[in-house]
């Protein structure tokens, strides 16, 4: 009896967890819906007219703001008119990852550009200690990677697990992002956690083109 009490004591408990996390999935007013959906699909104008109906512009919906929403989908235009009107470029999500960590997650050159210049911080973290650039090099996003190392992006920032954009890049055997990396001086014999070098994850892949380039940089 004891232990079937206290097995519907958990259920109850995951339960009102699980409902806790829907709620917080749904989350976000009106207003701040209608501002995500302006800033995804529409265009400065839609900005405007969802911010004078009381969108706060910095409101989270889903966890994120409208600005982070834009960036990611490459909206430039909304993400411009976001930006004048005030909206906060470092806000990050849930996962502390900035506007600009999803831009350059998804190769959104123009946004990534754009929010440089408004003053995104370069090399914020997110809560796996990822920077935006880790992101770009993961998912071989050379351009991006490129443009951030032009910046003043630390080619060699270290997440949680030690690891390097370089690291990052050579584990996928993502080789214009390698190259990119390499070509913005970024340290090629840095040893992660487990004492690895990104050499070391680009010969398990067995990525002859990623091992070549950073062998001739003198990786070990």
């Amino acid at each position: 009896m004891v232990r079937q009490i206290v097995r519907g004591s958990l259920i109850g408990a995951s339960l009102f967890s699980l409902a806790i996390f829907a709620t917080a999935c749904n989350s976000g007013s009106p207003q701040g819906k209608m501002l995500e959906q302006a800033a995804l699909t529409g265009g400065a104008p839609d900005v405007d007219n969802a911010l004078a109906n009381g969108s706060n512009i910095n409101e989270k919906v889903k966890g994120h703001t409208a600005l982070y929403a834009a960036a990611k989908a490459g909206n430039r235009e909304t993400t411009a008119e976001l930006i004048k009107k005030g909206a906060d470029v470092n806000l990050p999500d849930g996962d502390l990852e900035s506007p600009l960590y999803a831009a350059a997650e998804d190769g959104q050159i123009e946004t990534v550009k754009l929010l440089v210049e408004h003053g995104a911080k370069i090399d914020q973290v997110n809560d796996d200690g990822c920077t935006p650039l880790h992101a770009a090099a993961d998912d071989n996003r050379a351009e991006c990677v490129a443009y951030l190392l032009s910046k003043g992006a630390n080619p060699d920032s270290i997440d949680h697990d030690g690891w390097t954009a370089l690291h990052h890049a050579a584990q996928e055997g993502q080789n214009e992002s390698v190259k990119a990396l390499l070509d913005g001086h970024a340290n090629p014999n840095i040893r992660d956690k487990k004492g690895k070098t990104p050499l070391a994850y680009a010969r398990e892949g067995n990525y002859g083109e990623c091992i070549n380039m950073l062998k001739a940089k003198g990786g070990e």
